[in-house]
């Protein structure tokens, strides 16, 4: 039966919970620490339903209200209110002993999801653990204040390999916008002498070439900064057509290297080159362009317009020739790939027997279009192949794959890869067996 308790105010003194989601979707107090607010008054451990009269329907909402209450109890001195199930004892048992399991040098995060936003970080296996071994500056975790170290829990799990916390990470993207879900992992952060050691290692890693920048500089449509020569091209827009076009990074650059014939950028006739803007918006990052040409396709209007600049040859040209795979839906079975990202795309390391991806003849290589629209991430792949699962209307989802793998223009690796063929497979080979996932 659900009770009602009180929390006054008490300055200097933390609450002292921890809740979490429930399997059924609500939100349960899983801890309570003997020496906080909650403890004082009497809270059990138990599912939350209301805070200040509101009703809870996830853990975001419930921090929302206690931060709002923590940052006006001191003036108002209002006091914390709240409506609580509490929990059956055999459950308080199990719930306990979970807790008390978890690492003691462990700390748990949560994440909340921002869309549009990456989680932002590596992880590797070493020793057998599952260790962040970089944290991006803009994403989630470096917001959170998730530290580099070994990851032993996530969404309540213990963690054991790294393809098994991308799963985790995939479920909770694909329902964190509408659950608003928080993302818990348990984080044992490591020293700071292995944490030197770990970004040097990552320092060391190959670098793409910077091109020179000692181009006379000019103006194109939109007011944009360009460099001499660009083009203005119109390309319609055909959300049923695909744009079939290729892209890399270089440097601070943006590179279309190849525009595939029938498509809309080629019938528009786009010509290699930086891409410098699309529909009057700058180009400066791989995942800019998706935004952009969904954002033209959403809007309805029927053409955009794309300014390249003219781009000096690369020295190794990119080998081209990616092949199409027509994948079958299945919904249950599993896709059947291990990947790692790239700057030139997602690199397929293994291809399980068991999967569709196998079924379809998927080879290992650069993953460059799904349903011809370009990807530079894991999170985008999943997140097409994962709405071609559940929209229950496809058949099929194409994929486009550059089975030669010298198109790699930078590899997630501990060194840098051999060019001899034989023994770049050896290497490749070696790679995989690593488990290296950028999530």
């Amino acid at each position: 039966m659900a009770q009602m308790y009180t929390v006054p105010y008490a300055a200097g003194q933390r609450l002292g919970f921890t809740c979490d989601m429930a399997d059924n979707n609500t939100v349960e107090i899983v801890k309570i620490e003997p020496d906080g607010r909650f403890a004082a008054c009497g809270v059990p451990m138990g599912t939350i339903l209301a805070v200040q009269g509101q009703p809870i329907a996830n853990s975001a909402a419930l921090m929302d209200i206690v931060h709002g209450w923590l940052a006006s109890a001191p003036k108002t001195e209002q006091s914390l209110q709240l409506t609580v199930v509490p929990m059956a004892a055999d459950r308080k048992a199990f719930i306990t002993k979970q807790e008390s399991s978890r690492d003691s040098s462990a700390v748990l995060h949560r994440v909340r999801h921002v869309p549009g936003q990456r989680l932002g970080f590596t992880c590797d296996m070493i020793n057998g653990e599952v260790v962040i071994v970089n944290i991006e500056p803009d994403g989630q975790f470096a917001a959170t204040g998730v530290p580099m170290g070994v990851i032993s829990a996530a969404q309540g799990q213990v963690i054991t390999d790294t393809e098994q916390l991308m799963a985790l990470v995939q479920e909770w993207m694909s329902t964190a916008a509408q659950t608003q879900r928080l993302f818990e992992v348990s984080v044992t952060a490591m020293s700071s002498e292995r944490k030197a050691q770990i970004m040097q290692q990552e320092a060391t890693r190959p670098a793409l070439p910077v091109l020179p920048t000692a181009v006379p500089a000019t103006i194109v449509p939109g007011g944009l900064p360009g460099v001499a020569g660009a083009h203005t091209y119109t390309v319609q827009c055909d959300p049923n057509r695909r744009m079939g076009f290729d892209v890399e990074k270089e440097g601070d650059k943006v590179r279309i290297c190849v525009c595939h014939p029938g498509c809309l950028f080629a019938e528009a006739g786009v010509q290699p080159g930086f891409l410098l803007s699309m529909d009057g918006q700058p180009v400066r990052e791989l995942h800019d362009i998706r935004n952009l040409i969904s954002d033209v396709l959403n809007s309805g209007q029927p053409s955009f317009s794309v300014v390249v600049a003219p781009a000096p040859p690369k020295s190794q040209p990119r080998p081209l020739g990616a092949q199409e795979y027509f994948v079958e839906v299945k919904p249950g079975r599993a896709y059947g790939f291990e990947a790692n990202c790239t700057m030139g795309g997602v690199q397929l390391e293994k291809i399980r027997a068991d999967g569709l991806f196998s079924e379809a003849g998927v080879p290992r290589g650069i993953l460059t279009e799904v349903d011809g629209v370009p990807v530079t991430s894991i999170d985008h792949v999943e997140h097409c192949l994962l709405s071609a699962q559940q929209s229950g209307q496809k058949k099929f989802v194409s994929i486009k794959v550059i089975a030669d793998p010298t198109r790699n223009v930078e590899f997630r690796a501990r060194a840098v890869p051999p060019t001899d063929w034989v023994e770049f497979v050896k290497y490749w080979e070696a790679e995989a067996e690593r488990k290296l996932t950028a999530l």
